[in-house]
């Protein structure tokens, strides 16, 4: 039975059996992607992927993002239409092994499966440290370790050659600041999701910050204050209804992705992405579950229109 096929089964078999289809696939697609190598073909890549394959954009230079959030999995497809480089990180669980190492397993448990590891740290917390290792000619090992534990798997063709990077290319805006949401603040939430789930790719902060300002931007130096023009054009990005119903999971917190497009370094004091208004929030259809970490202050802001919403759990 080819990897197509398999997957159907299985989501019958599921379905037939009252279980969720989207669960019972999620075992599978694991099992697909930890068997990927640098030299599989595109095809290969995206029997693994399934329905969640996206051809790489011209900005990512072969990068695919598209299931980075949801499995921990980020590809790089070469020139030749070849798997260059697959990272797995924290969010691809502990369960399936990749190159007989699992994420968590210990450093010890490395050092036993390939002794020969030679392991660095890469940044100025000790608690982080990386090892590589060339398994044989075209495939190189790399994997990160946090306080011990493996956090990140990659491994690589050395010698791939990947796609030029071309510029990013944002849409024009529309409509009024924030729609449709009441609060601008609410859309930038929304967008995270959108974003953290690949369903907008806005490239890399700098590379945004360059494409929106028509010159480049060094984020080392510019991303310690807010960027009032990144933060006025979010919040007009056009959101279609298509969009908004792909969110069926939305976390408020100040650490999520999109505050890095506007202001690269903020360090959360401060009352600017705060939410004041949840009106609106009916147009997203699917939403099933909704978490408030932080940015909305509970006791004074009305959460009434969240009971517009059939069945969402909120806390």
């Amino acid at each position: 039975m080819n990897c197509s096929n398999r997957l159907l089964a299985i989501v019958f078999l599921a379905s037939c059996l009252g279980v969720c289809p989207m669960a019972a696939a999620a075992e599978p697609m694991h099992e697909l992607l930890q068997d990927l190598r640098p030299g599989d073909s595109v095809e290969t890549v995206k029997t693994s992927f399934g329905e969640r394959w996206q051809d790489p954009l011209p900005h990512r230079a072969g990068r695919v993002l598209r299931i980075a959030a949801s499995h921990g999995v980020v590809v790089d497809i070469d020139v030749r239409d070849r798997l260059g480089r697959i990272a797995f990180d924290w969010r691809f669980g502990e369960k399936y092994q990749v190159a007989g190492l699992k994420i968590g397993a210990s450093k010890a448990e490395v050092l036993s499966t390939y002794p020969d590891m030679k392991f660095g740290s890469t940044t100025m917390t000790r608690h982080i440290e990386s090892g590589s290792l060339l398994l044989r000619p075209g495939l190189r090992l790399f994997v990160e370790l946090n306080s011990g534990s493996i956090r990140r798997i990659e491994l690589a063709n050395p010698e791939a050659v990947y796609p030029a990077r071309a510029p990013l290319v944002l849409p024009p805006v529309v409509g009024v600041s924030g729609a449709p949401f009441k609060d601008p603040n609410l859309k930038l939430a929304v967008l995270s999701e959108l974003v953290e789930r690949a369903e907008i790719d806005l490239g890399e902060p700098e590379d945004f910050l360059s494409a929106l300002l028509s010159h480049k931007v060094d984020i080392e130096r510019s991303g310690y204050v807010k960027n009032d023009a990144a933060y006025d054009y979010l919040i007009r990005y056009p959101l279609t209804q298509e969009l908004l119903d792909k969110v069926s999971d939305l976390v408020v917190d100040g650490g999520n992705e999109i505050y890095r497009y506007v202001w690269y370094f903020w360090d959360g004091e401060t009352d600017d992405f705060d939410i004041r208004s949840f009106e609106g929030i009916g147009k997203l259809r699917n939403l099933k579950k909704l978490r408030l970490i932080s940015l909305v202050d509970q006791h004074r802001v009305d959460l009434a229109p969240l009971q517009s919403i059939p069945g969402l759990q909120y806390r």
